[in-house]
């Protein structure tokens, strides 16, 4: 069975199928009506790096945003956490409120990093919901993600063909580190 699949993104378009003539096909469509400049093997979308890896699986990153969070974040902020973030409820005795902009600046990029960092993704969603009053002790947490996402940013999305045809799966896995166990 042919499948094909197309993404479009205001003028970006991405084509998946396990038929050659199927991708011509939708070309040429798009050709008779818009000037279109071919990529046979795309490495980035909307700011994801896609490497095309061995076995055809693909990784899916954002390095460039890591680059930005620790220009922001330069200086550890405390230890390399190796631990995978989980926010809980908490009370700050100090209560002393966080400096708005920072904070609403830093969850603003660490929700996107979420695209390809799925193991953060319970702390940040969490650190959403403190957005309106943000305390220090907040903004502590947000550098533990940060922290964290420093001592491991070797990590990603795995696209991978489980069955030739039909089915992906998304899966987070460190990518770089031969000490991982999955």
């Amino acid at each position: 069975m042919e499948t094909t699949y197309i993404i479009v993104y205001v003028d970006d378009t991405f084509i998946f199928s396990n038929s050659q003539a199927n991708i011509d096909t939708v070309i040429t469509s798009i050709g008779e009506h818009y000037e279109v400049t071919l990529d046979r093997e795309a490495t980035s979308f909307l700011g994801l790096h896609l490497a095309h890896n061995t076995g055809g699986t693909v990784t899916i990153t954002q390095p460039k945003l890591l680059a930005k969070l620790f220009f922001l974040v330069p200086t550890a902020q405390g230890s390399l956490q190796t631990t995978a973030p989980a926010l809980i409820a908490h009370t700050d005795p100090t209560n002393q409120p966080a400096d708005h902009y920072a904070y609403l600046r830093l969850l603003g990029i660490l929700l996107y990093l979420t695209k390809s960092r799925p193991d953060i993704m319970a702390a940040v969603s969490f650190a959403g919901t403190r957005s309106s009053n943000p305390t220090d002790r907040d903004l502590r947490d947000l550098y533990y993600v940060v922290e964290y996402i420093r001592a491991t940013q070797d990590m990603g999305h795995i696209l991978q063909v489980y069955h030739p045809r039909t089915t992906y799966l998304l899966r987070s896995r460190r990518i770089i580190s031969p000490t991982f166990r999955q």
